[in-house]
């Protein structure tokens, strides 16, 4: 496992059991895999793995685990390295993606100076960005308190124009969470690129992407580290994408 990929799985698996202790769901991570004991929030794993060549029955059995809601029918899994095959246990492909990183200094360009970012402190920002985002049920104001945790507003002329959380629990900041409002895609991402740095310093940038945001980090400079993969298991409408 590359570094890149390292760093880029430890601080999504803080972020994510980050959020189900907020929502008091318990976890537990043994045998390269991390699991929610109860459903996760939606847009979170149930499952994640942490290390490649994690074989399949684990991940089948942790998705089991006695204490999830609907006798385990409906389960999302992270698949870390791409690297699990679960078509064959009743899993789809939710989609593919790609884990990012931005080393320190690794500047392409000036970025984009007209969108002005922040960190939200204020409830009347919490509420607009949350709105926004669509996370309300999710990233509750718990999430919100955590220290670690740092919801960015972008303004464009007094507007809200773009949304992200930086989390900052490890060695690195990990990114989360970027919503566009109204604002071209490349211009988020290349304003995001410059002004993380400036807010938390010089560190790693990690986290991960996939469509339209992964083209647009990648221009803003961001590298491409490793695959992976959300599976899913439905029986409802719950999905996992942070």
């Amino acid at each position: 496992m590359s570094a890149d990929v390292r760093d880029a799985v430890v601080d999504n698996l803080q972020w994510c059991a980050l959020v189900c202790r907020a929502h008091g769901i318990p976890t537990q991570q043994s045998g390269g895999i991390w699991f929610s004991t109860r459903s996760a929030p939606d847009r979170f794993p149930d499952v994640m793995t942490t290390r490649p060549g994690v074989a399949i029955a684990d991940v089948v059995a942790a998705c089991e685990h006695p204490g999830r809601s609907a006798g385990a029918e409906m389960c999302s899994v992270k698949d870390s390295f791409a690297d699990v095959e679960l078509a064959g246990e009743g899993f789809s492909e939710l989609f593919a993606a790609q884990w990012i990183r931005r080393g320190p200094g690794e500047d392409r360009h000036a970025g984009y100076a007209e969108l002005r970012w922040q960190v939200v402190d204020s409830v009347g920002q919490f509420d607009a960005w949350t709105r926004a985002t669509d996370t309300a049920a999710t990233l509750t104001r718990a999430v919100w308190a955590d220290p670690s945790v740092h919801l960015l507003a972008a303004y464009h002329r007094g507007a809200l124009a773009g949304c992200a959380v930086a989390s900052t629990g490890t060695a690195a900041v990990g990114l989360s969470n970027v919503v566009v409002v109204g604002a071209d895609v490349g211009h988020v991402w290349q304003s995001l690129a410059h002004a993380v740095p400036a807010m938390f310093g010089a560190r790693p940038i990690v986290g991960y992407e996939h469509g339209d945001d992964l083209a647009a980090a990648v221009d803003a400079g961001f590298r491409l580290a490793g695959p992976l993969r959300v599976w899913l298991r439905q029986s409802s409408g719950h999905s996992a994408t942070t």
